[in-house]
């Protein structure tokens, strides 16, 4: 038994060697390497009608230059029954995400949303600004994460509901979003 233990320790030694001896590479990303094409989701809280409400945002986003890109995305708001399908449209500034991190930008969206109020359904034309930030925790990540706020105007038609007592209907044409998101590239 001792010497099984013995020839298994030299085998393993040897096989150590192996690795020791091989050159150890770097897979450092360098400055302007991130690929363009980005696909992710996020996690956003909705206000509107004074009352909150969560849902989850799908988009594909490709970089068209180091200050544009490009993306359609797709919404659902949970406790409304909002769905939204647009494409937005985001300017870059100040700082460059492989460079240091983080790159903050600005955002326009038109979009198109379904909602029923009363049985009926209503698909108003939404015009969305925002200020957002995309940051990576990793330096050599495939992956960075969105942090973005955002208010929206529906054009056609407002939103409404019933008020508690149910003698008054809320309306709004007002949306405000807070989102996290993470997207692979």
């Amino acid at each position: 038994m001792r010497f099984l233990a013995i020839v298994l320790l030299f085998c393993a030694s040897s096989f150590g060697g192996f690795f020791l001896d091989e050159p150890k590479v770097e897979a450092a990303r360098s400055a302007g390497e991130i690929p363009p094409w980005r696909i992710g989701g996020a996690i956003d809280l909705g206000v509107y009608l004074s009352s909150p409400d969560v849902g989850v945002d799908v988009s594909v986003e490709y970089r068209l230059h180091k200050a544009h890109s490009l993306d359609v995305f797709g919404t659902a708001l949970f406790g409304g029954e909002m769905f939204e399908i647009g494409s937005s449209w985001r300017f870059f500034f100040g700082s460059h995400l492989e460079e240091s991190g983080h790159d903050d930008f600005l955002r326009l969206a038109v979009s198109g949303t379904y909602f029923d109020v009363d049985d009926e359904s209503f698909f108003p034309v939404r015009i969305s600004v925002g200020y957002g930030r995309d940051f990576l925790f990793l330096k050599n990540a495939d992956f960075l994460c969105r942090l973005e706020v955002r208010g929206s105007y529906l054009i056609n038609e407002p939103y409404s509901e019933n008020s508690g007592e149910g003698l008054f209907r809320e309306t709004t044409h007002f949306i405000f979003n807070l989102s996290f998101g993470v997207y692979l590239f």
